[in-house]
């Protein structure tokens, strides 16, 4: 059992007294990088622009930089060991290794130790226009010791993986702080990589990463406008294409290298795990496939796997604390490559990867998002939409599918939305309904690459008489687009209404913070006012502070009441990706207020939407794809915080109990 999941059994079933009792030596204080003197933990440079050393000193390292396609871009993760003590089992991390298409990107990083993040940072790197960042492999650097000249690191995929590159014991001298830099290229034309190069590895695999003493496994490889491909140690040169079967006697990290010309192109590096035979034998890897290894973009594959002895389960990128046995699937957006972790009870960790090819360049089906209704009446409402093509060019068009039950029946008027890769909302108008009924309802969109449907979301006509101006006041007249927030305004604009996402993109089982901020921007008071926050069913709700879920409905609802001139009020979200969500769509989280103009008498209306992308990548926490601790660890400083206090808190209260116990002792 790992060490996150003993912490969490041992709080959950046992007495604090009992904690403290058989762990008199708890880890709860950083260890590294809390100097006043020390730099950031993650910094970043320009080497196009700027070339810079690795030292630690150098000044041309920031935590911000400007970028332009085709440059290179190195990342530095800075470690010190202030505490006065060894630190054991010290690990650096850092993600992401690729990125997608955007202008800017967020590089974070950290150091472990025993498994735990004890200094985390982040930079930035600023692009003129949207592109993608892409890890350079042989590029990873160690500097120990402030040494002046770095060390290849032979396992450098270890840096970006569960539990990050480890560097051993580090001591508590001045001298034992250093850094690791890895280096990145800004890819050109939006998404297509700049190459530095005409040869290159597409990919070096193995059929299994940990085997036991005398078994054989076979490496696999393929390369692109390369004359000669070499593996080391035993192998030597091989064909460009091909596999081999290699029995390593102990573990062993090979390494490919490609060459054109005679001269070194390109590398890429795997290890492979030699386990005594007289270890677990009881805890295996049975199977681990997948329906498919080569797709189409926005296509399917289900991936399964039988486990014997398992203690726990985790499948990245985006599954954790899976079953024994069990399957999910799953929706690439690129080529991906998917690791199956098993911790055994002896303390060992088995592992195994697959990899699914994704053409990218195959079209891809656009995305339809059915938001919230406007109820502009007793027998009128708006529907609302949102349109994401996924083209550049052709006709595309949205329209809704309405009607009194789930099976609708009826459908708006077309309309025609630019075709881009942008989204698009779009709105129609449907009268005659029933006062007090409630209607059901989806927003459909079709173009060359096919015909999309969003969720089905349903809404409840008003009773009663409801007063409206000829303007018809609920429609959205007016939309800003701010960072990845769409700021939607009814008219007249007397409330202004934002949804904001701490993140642009979410990666399966990743923890989404929505800030809903709504503000009074008349002279009058808005009377009745009504605020409704609705998510799609790839979110789990988790908490909110404010206002009553309905889960058949995904829907918050919050009654504001009044909302005097120049009042603002804030309502928090939390969600969590599930695994309902396709890799490359977006998720939505939409609010809408509704409230009494009391100059008109009339009912009126705000919606704001926020967009996050499903991706690879979680963003939120460095361990949470990074180094692998997405399943229990706080997301933010405050929970941190509150987390070490606790520990500490806990600590005191240990040291009470057991003065107490000697004191009865003596007595």
């Amino acid at each position: 059992m790992n060490i996150k999941k003993i912490f969490v059994s041992v709080l959950a079933a046992c007495g604090v007294a009992t904690i403290l009792s058989t762990t008199p030596t708890v880890y709860a204080g950083t260890q590294f990088n809390n100097h006043p003197n020390d730099l950031p933990t993650v910094m970043v440079a320009n080497d196009t622009q700027n070339p810079c050393s690795a030292g630690a000193g150098a000044g041309c390292w920031s935590t911000s930089v400007n970028a332009q396609p085709g440059d290179i871009i190195s990342v530095m993760v800075y470690y010190h060991n202030t505490s006065g003590e060894i630190a054991y089992d010290v690990a650096l991390g850092m993600n992401p290794k690729n990125s997608s298409v955007s202008s800017t990107h967020t590089f974070q990083g950290g150091v472990l130790v025993y498994g735990w993040p004890d200094a985390l940072g982040s930079a930035t790197v600023h692009l003129s226009e949207a592109e993608s960042l892409s890890f350079i492999p042989g590029s990873v650097r160690w500097f120990p010791n402030q040494a002046n000249n770095g060390q290849t690191v032979s396992n450098e995929s270890a840096l970006f993986d569960n539990y990050g590159l480890s560097i051993g014991n580090v001591g508590p001298a001045d001298s034992t702080q250093g850094t690791i830099v890895a280096s990145f290229r800004v890819s050109g034309n939006n998404n297509t990589p700049t190459p530095n190069n005409d040869c290159r590895i597409d990919d070096f695999d193995a059929d299994d990463y940990t085997i036991e003493e005398g078994d054989e496994v076979e490496l696999t490889w393929h390369t692109t406008g390369c004359d000669e491909v070499k593996i080391s140690p035993t192998l030597g040169y091989v064909n460009v294409d091909g596999y081999e079967e290699v029995e390593p006697n102990h573990t062993t990290t090979y390494t490919l290298t490609a060459y054109e010309d005679g001269q070194i192109e390109d590398t890429d590096t795997l290890t492979i795990t030699v386990r005594d035979r007289e270890e677990d034998e009881s805890c295996s890897i049975d199977e681990f496939s997948a329906d498919d290894y080569s797709i189409t973009r926005g296509d399917s594959v289900r991936i399964r796997w039988e486990t014997s002895g398992a203690d726990s389960v985790d499948l990245t990128p985006g599954y954790a604390n899976r079953s024994d046995d069990g399957s999910v699937t799953v929706t690439p957006s690129r080529t991906t490559t998917y690791t199956l972790y098993v911790d055994c009870d002896n303390g060992s960790t088995k592992t195994r990867t697959l990899t699914i090819s994704v053409d990218e360049a195959s079209n891809v089906r656009p995305q339809a998002v059915t938001t919230v209704a406007t109820i502009t009446g007793t027998t009128s409402a708006q529907l609302n939409g949102l349109g994401i093509p996924n083209v550049n060019s052709g006709t595309t068009r949205v329209w809704f599918e309405w009607g009194p039950s789930s099976s609708l029946g009826y459908r708006t008027s077309a309309q025609t939305i630019p075709s881009n890769n942008n989204s698009t909302n779009f709105s129609s108008s449907v009268t005659g309904l029933v006062p007090g009924t409630v209607y059901y309802y989806r927003a459909v969109i079709e173009n060359q690459n096919g015909t999309a449907y969003g969720d089905i979301v349903r809404f409840q006509t008003r009773t009663g008489t409801v007063t409206t101006t000829p303007s018809t006041p609920t429609t959205i007249i007016k939309t800003q687009v701010v960072r990845d927030v769409v700021v939607a305004q009814s008219a007249p604009s007397l409330l202004e209404l934002r949804v904001e996402s701490t993140y642009d993109r979410m990666c399966v089982n990743g923890q989404i913070d929505y800030t809903i901020t709504y503000r009074n921007i008349s002279t009058q008071t808005l009377t009745d006012a009504v605020l409704q926050v609705t998510h799609q069913k790839e979110v789990t709700f988790i908490s909110a502070s404010r206002g009553d879920y309905d889960v058949v409905d995904r829907t918050i609802t919050v009654a504001l009441g009044d909302i005097a001139p120049g009042e603002t009020g804030t309502i928090l979200v939390h969600g969590r990706v599930n695994t309902e969500a396709i890799r490359g769509n977006l998720t939505v989280m939409t609010a809408q207020v509704v409230y009494t103009n009391t100059a008109t008498k009339a009912q009126e209306s705000a919606i704001a939407y926020s967009l996050v992308t499903v991706s690879e990548d979680c963003p939120n926490v460095l361990g949470a794809s990074a180094i692998g601790f997405g399943s229990f660890l706080p997301d933010t400083l405050i929970e941190w915080l509150l987390l070490i206090l606790i520990i500490l808190a806990l600590i005191v209260l240990g040291r009470q109990l057991t003065k107490k116990k000697d004191s009865s002792s003596n007595a």
